[in-house]
This record gives structure tokens, C-alpha cells and sequence, in this order.
């Protein structure tokens, strides 16, 4: 995305169902946001959440919030959103985004044509 480039954001992900893995700071002046979803699929809720950690793994910040989504893929892709809130309210220039769903990611890099 072009925003991204020009603020110094990029995004990484692992697969999607969510695995097991242990969390890496990001590097020196760098904050990273870890972007997550938990779906019902009977209900068709979700909740999102987004929490910011700096490069010492100190907590800067965090949001989460409750939404109707259609799908687990939908519920990821909100919390990703979710996310990119706090860089524009906060006016971060030097952000990490973190997802499990490398499908979305993919999607937001324009690397996959699923919508």
C-alpha cells in the first residue's frame, strides 16, 4: 500500500488458521501491532483487538471491540483495520503490523485476487 511505503509500515503474517508461535519485538524505534480475531460462526460476532508493543516489549497501547463479521477471514481483516486506527491517531510513522491470517495480508499487499 502506498500509505505504508511512505510511513515506513509494513506488514507480516503466518498462516491463517492462527498457529503456535512466540513473539519477536520489533527493531529499535520501531513499534509493532499485533492485530488478532476470535470468531463465532453461529452468531456471526467477532472480536477484534490490536495491541502495540515497543521495541522492548513494553505496551504502548491496545483497542478491541466487538463486530458482526461474516466470516473468520472478515473478522481478521477488522482487526487488521482496527490497527491501522491507532497509527492514524497516534501519527506512528515507523509501525510493524503483525497478522495470523496470511491470506489477509496478502489481500492488503494486492499479492491474491480473493475477496
Amino acid at each position: 500500500m502506498e500509505y505504508q511505503q511512505q510511513q515506513n509500515v509494513s506488514l507480516d503474517s503466518s498462516s491463517c488458521p492462527s498457529h503456535t508461535s512466540s513473539w519477536a519485538p520489533p527493531p529499535p524505534n520501531f513499534l509493532k501491532i499485533n492485530c488478532d480475531a476470535s470468531f463465532s460462526n453461529s452468531r456471526k460476532y467477532a472480536g477484534i483487538a490490536a495491541v502495540v508493543r515497543n521495541s522492548n516489549g513494553i505496551m504502548v497501547d491496545g483497542i478491541n471491540a466487538q463486530v458482526h463479521a461474516s466470516s473468520p477471514h472478515v473478522a481478521e481483516c477488522l482487526a487488521l483495520r482496527l490497527g491501522s486506527t491507532l497509527i492514524e491517531q497516534h501519527g506512528w510513522q515507523q509501525v510493524i503490523v503483525e497478522s495470523d491470517c496470511k491470506r489477509a495480508i496478502e489481500m492488503i499487499n494486492g499479492r491474491t485476487s480473493d475477496t
